[in-house]
């Protein structure tokens, strides 16, 4: 079995923000830019965030991640739709409580050359 080449049009630092009738809406927006932002408000390049979803007992964990800054964040609340709201909204906030991810700056170590 071969594989065709997959060609892609366009660079993926121009790449497009879903809009807003997408699976996450105007409601959850922030989570969507967290999730698909590939620059800075000073124009250098971010690598995307990401964002995993998982239950805890009775409780829905929504976790945010930020590579660049290896820090995440997690928002914990009783129903899904909860969970996001809370995760949208300190995604918007200047002052949320982002915290450093040991495990993940051990991922983002830069490799040596040989």
């Amino acid at each position: 079995m071969t594989l065709k080449k997959r060609v892609v049009s366009g660079s993926a630092a121009s790449a497009p923000i879903p809009d807003s009738k997408s699976l996450w809406g105007s409601r959850w927006r922030a989570l969507a830019v967290h999730a698909a932002e590939r620059t800075y408000e000073d124009g250098s390049s971010r690598t995307p965030g990401y964002l995993t979803i998982r239950t805890e007992g009775l409780d829905w964990v929504v976790r945010l991640v930020e590579p660049d800054s290896t820090a995440s964040l997690m928002c914990r609340a009783p129903t899904l739709e909860e969970a996001l709201d809370l995760a949208c909204l300190l995604c918007e906030c200047d002052d949320a409580p982002w915290a450093h991810d040991p495990w993940l700056a051990s991922r983002n170590v830069p490799k040596r050359k040989r």
